[in-house]
């Protein structure tokens, strides 16, 4: 992770953007919805630590 990113990351975290994945924090930085109202997410931690997931919208 460089110091810019890390700035960004910290900022998101102070807005409460960031979100609980397993025992890590991390916060949204790609995300759009499917043709069936699906939200993809990725996600990026202080350790650079980044992944794909999906989340569903709940009615």
């Amino acid at each position: 992770v460089i110091s810019s990113q890390l700035q960004e990351i910290t900022a998101l975290k102070k807005e409460g953007r960031s979100y609980l994945w397993g025992e890590n924090e991390f916060v949204p930085y790609y995300e759009y919805i499917d043709q069936k109202e699906r939200l993809f997410f990725s996600g990026i931690n202080d350790q650079g630590v980044a992944f794909l997931g999906r989340k569903v919208y709940e009615e």
